[in-house]
C-alpha cells in the first residue's frame, strides 16, 4: 500500500493539483493556454515486472487529460498528453548500470518492442511537446500522443525483421 499510495500520489494527485493551479491561473488571465501531461506507453499496454501502480497511475493521467480537455475547451484551455516509451534518463541509466541486471539482456528486452531500435533520448520528446504547446496545435486537445519509436504500434507477436534475417 505504501508504494501504491506514493505512486498514485505523484502521478494522479500531483498532476491533478498542478492542472488545477494552471487552469485557475489561465482562467484568471482570460487567455487560455496549454497543459501537457507526461504519461507513458505503460498507460496503454501492461509492462509487467512490478509496474502495476505506475501503469495504473499513468492511465489516470490519460483519463484526466481527456476529462480536462473536454471540460475546459470552451475556455481556450487545451489539455494533451505525451506517452513516451523508455527514455534514457539518469534513472533509467542507473537501472542499466545496476549489477543485479544483465544490461545486455535488459536492453534486448526493451529494444525488441521499439521498432526504431533504440531507447529515446530526452530530446526526442522536445519536438512533440513544443508542437502541443504551440499555436500550430490550436485545434488539438484531448490527445494522447505516443512518443515511442513505434512501441505501441508493434504487436506482441510482431517483429521488425523477417525470420530469415535473424
Amino acid at each position: 500500500m505504501e508504494e501504491w499510495n506514493r505512486v498514485i500520489g505523484i502521478n494522479a494527485t500531483g498532476y491533478f493539483l498542478c492542472a488545477q493551479q494552471a487552469i485557475r491561473r489561465m482562467r484568471e488571465q482570460g487567455k487560455g493556454g496549454s497543459i501537457i501531461n507526461v504519461s507513458s506507453v505503460a498507460s496503454q499496454a501492461a509492462l509487467g515486472r512490478g509496474n502495476l501502480a505506475y501503469s495504473v497511475s499513468k492511465s489516470a493521467v490519460n483519463q484526466m487529460t481527456r476529462e480536462l480537455a473536454v471540460e475546459f475547451a470552451g475556455k481556450g484551455i487545451r489539455v494533451n498528453a505525451i506517452l513516451p516509451t523508455h527514455v534514457l534518463t539518469p534513472i533509467l541509466q542507473s537501472i542499466i548500470d545496476d549489477p543485479q541486471f544483465d544490461s545486455s539482456k535488459l536492453m534486448a528486452c526493451w529494444l525488441k518492442g521499439i521498432p526504431i531500435n533504440r531507447l529515446l533520448e530526452p530530446d526526442d520528446v522536445v519536438g512533440p511537446v513544443v508542437f502541443l504547446a504551440s499555436s500550430a496545435a490550436a485545434a488539438v486537445t484531448g490527445v494522447l500522443l505516443p512518443v515511442d519509436g513505434g512501441n505501441l504500434a508493434l504487436s506482441s507477436t510482431g517483429s521488425t525483421v523477417w525470420p530469415s534475417e535473424t
